[in-house]
């Protein structure tokens, strides 16, 4: 991508595609320089501030130990993202982990609904919706969740056997 901004210095869909890569490289200080570019070469890009969200989100996760005030920045992003697509499964399902990770469980579960709702295959929601409803020790909605994510979910979904078989534990079932 930095190739492509050197042959075009105004090519938004480059840095915001670097900026992705930042983070999946866990660099986002970096991420969050590009993000803030095609922001304002594109004051409306959704996927910008969900970006900026996720940079936020490591920086906190990985400087902050206190729990007051973590990842504020991230759910103001996810926020600005859902205000300029409200359609956007990806930014509620990032703003649910958020809330999930300040143990705000039923904003969390608020928001996997809307991931869900808007995108009913979107397996990632049911498995953060189930381990936020057994937080709150819903146990039955948690097991429902995990397994429609079985369900959704061909492959690698020995993850949501082993939650699901945690929350059959928790209610004395055995699996």
């Amino acid at each position: 991508y930095s190739k492509a901004i050197e042959a075009n210095p105004l090519f938004s869909k480059a840095y915001l595609n670097r900026a992705f890569v930042y983070n999946k490289l866990f660099q986002p200080e970096k991420a969050i320089l590009d993000f803030n570019f095609v922001i304002q070469l594109e004051p409306k890009c959704d996927r910008a501030y969900s970006g900026i969200a996720i940079s936020h989100y490591y920086i906190d996760d990985a400087l902050t130990t206190k729990q007051e005030g973590k990842y504020l920045k991230s759910i103001e992003s996810f926020s600005k993202s859902i205000e300029l697509n409200p359609n956007n499964a990806y930014s509620y399902n990032g703003k649910g982990w958020i809330y999930y990770c300040q143990k705000k469980y039923l904003e969390a579960i608020e928001s996997f609904n809307k991931a869900i709702f808007l995108e009913p295959s979107f397996k990632n929601a049911y498995f953060n919706r189930g381990l936020s409803y057994r937080s709150v020790e819903n146990h039955i909605q948690a097991i429902d969740d995990f397994t429609n994510g079985i369900k959704i979910s061909f492959f690698n979904n020995w993850l949501f056997y082993s939650e699901r078989s945690f929350s059959y534990n928790a209610i004395g079932k055995k699996t």
